[in-house]
């Protein structure tokens, strides 16, 4: 924690003394080398927040701009060369990063864009709301659609671009689709699980022996599905042992912004430090019969992260 400190309140230096020779103090997205910016966590804790805002006494509409160019350094964008990044402030006083994530030879549409990753490492770390968000560019109606699933229509959603005015989301997205046009009333952060369970693949088949089942079990448990009901969890295990990775399928009222649980895991990778080309196996579990299906999602972009991983699927039943 002292070492972000420390780079967090250097970054601070470096701008204010740009500002001071009138440069611009942030420098425009296309301008960023992420390869010579240092990684920070993309989670920092609020007693870290609150000590660099004390420290630099600034406020955090400041401190999420400043934070900007580290969300950059977390991009993967082999065919744009493009780098998003978005930074937010939960409700627990946490600070979020996100990036945009690409994938080389599939489908553009597999791509995640840098709001999508931020509302996956929200999910993960089970934020229950989003009360700021900073971004280096203006979010494209894709994301202003699946952030529009975060929130209430009573509640305020503020987007900050950098060089701009301070928006709110419903400015952004006037006359919006809204969950509740589907008979929906939950909230993609903050929604009650689902009651599981896993399919017997055979009489000796023991799925509680494998952890990876499992955590892709509990991962399906808290899918956000209320328009298709299929829900879907998967659990990703790197080389050497290392800690389990796990995402939940993230759906949204105008269908095609939604995230696969596969991505959703993938972000919570990133999240921790991890590298997708140290991806040794990765479980699915999808609820049988379903009209939503992920493992094919699985089988085109896994391939291109590890060639060698092994992949499993099993499917599930609601209890």
């Amino acid at each position: 924690e002292e070492r972000v400190y420390e780079v967090i309140c250097n970054a601070y230096k470096k701008q204010a003394l740009k500002q001071k020779e009138g440069l611009n103090g942030v420098d425009r997205m296309e301008r960023v080398d992420i390869t010579k910016i240092e990684k920070i966590p993309m989670v920092l804790p609020r007693g870290l927040v609150e000590r660099i805002l004390k420290e630099l006494s600034i406020d955090i509409n400041q401190f999420l701009q400043l934070l900007l160019p580290f969300a950059q350094a977390y991009a993967v964008t082999p065919i744009s060369s493009f780098n998003v990044g978005v930074v937010a402030l939960g409700d627990s006083g946490n600070v979020y990063l996100g990036s945009n994530l690409e994938f080389s030879g599939v489908p553009l549409n597999y791509a995640v864009h840098a709001e999508q990753c931020l509302t996956s490492n929200l999910f993960v770390h089970k934020e229950k709301r989003i009360k700021i968000i900073a971004l280096t560019t203006a979010p494209c109606g894709h994301c202003r659609q699946f952030l529009r699933e975060c929130i209430d229509d009573n509640e305020t959603l503020s987007i900050n671009i950098l060089n701009r005015r301070p928006f709110d989301l419903f400015e952004l997205l006037p006359e919006s689709f809204s969950p509740k046009e589907l008979g929906n009333y939950t909230l993609l952060l903050d929604h009650p699980s689902l009651n599981l369970e896993l399919v017997h693949e055979s009489k000796t088949d023991s799925p509680q022996n494998n952890p990876l089942v499992l955590a892709a079990l509990e991962a399906a448990k808290r899918s956000y599905t209320p328009y298709t009901t299929s829900p879907s969890g998967c659990a990703i295990q790197l080389k050497g042992h290392q800690p389990i990775y796990s995402g939940s399928y993230l759906e949204n009222a105008a269908y095609n912004p939604s995230l696969s649980s596969f991505h959703v895991a993938l972000v919570a990778v990133i999240a921790a430090g991890g590298k997708w080309s140290d991806i040794e196996s990765v479980v699915l579990v999808e609820k049988q019969g379903t009209l939503v299906k992920h493992d094919t999602v699985v089988k085109e972009i896994l391939p291109s992260l590890s060639p060698n991983a092994k992949f499993i699927l099993r499917h599930c039943l609601v209890h």
